[in-house]
């Protein structure tokens, strides 16, 4: 898959800064699909959509996806907190399906289109540039209490950097109807930036099992 990246930030940037910096930031990414751990939703291209607010360790923010030829909507809030090599997150998903009937304030855990996950990820182990990430839905709309985990390595090869991943559940949930991997690929980008906006050209590739 080929995805364009139109990414803009409202803060301001030195030299040494990264796209995660202190300060308000908005992102508006444009992808062929929005396939996430192995599964296509929407099954058209997606507008993904991104607005946060980074302060000391903590960042608090919302992301969507909404289908350009298909009814499929997204709408996300997260919660993340920094702290040396690791990260832990809230994600508060929420999608237009018939499970609650479209109420969004609807948090009923019976009936509710809203699913919580708690997320722990190490972002370097040691001096490899390996990652590990482990999700795990408590509350909402997946009875399964899925559970994701992922290995990814970073790296940059002639001033293009990439990133390899590997994504795998243990036991049946929404990622799939077995234990097994569910997610392998790879993305390229490269990272184009002046003193108030980023363009980012980037391409994905992936595996994704296939569900009954």
């Amino acid at each position: 898959m080929l995805f364009i990246f139109l990414i803009l930030s409202l803060g301001v940037y030195s030299q040494n800064d990264t796209i995660e910096e202190q300060g308000l930031n908005l992102e508006c990414n444009v992808a062929s699909r929005f396939i996430w751990r192995g599964t296509d939703y929407g099954h058209s291209p997606s507008l993904q959509p991104q607005l946060s607010y980074t302060k000391g360790f903590f960042t608090l923010g919302s992301w969507g996806a909404y289908a350009l030829n298909s009814d499929y909507r997204e709408t996300d809030f997260f919660l993340d907190f920094n702290y040396k090599s690791f990260t832990f997150s809230v994600w508060d998903y929420y999608s237009t399906d018939t499970v609650s009937g479209g109420h969004y304030f609807n948090y009923s855990n019976n009936n509710t289109s809203h699913t919580f996950e708690g997320i722990a990820k190490l972002n370097q182990i040691g001096q490899l540039p390996l990652s590990i990430t482990v999700g795990y839905n408590f509350y909402g709309s997946d009875n399964t209490n899925s559970i994701y985990a992922e290995l990814a390595y970073s790296g940059n090869y002639k001033n293009i950097d990439y990133q390899l991943f590997c994504g795998a559940t243990p036991r049946k949930g929404v990622y799939a109807d077995n234990s097994g991997v569910v997610n392998l690929g790879g993305s390229f980008y490269k990272i184009y930036k002046n003193y108030r906006s980023f363009f980012i050209a980037s391409a994905d590739f992936a595996y994704h099992q296939s569900r009954s």
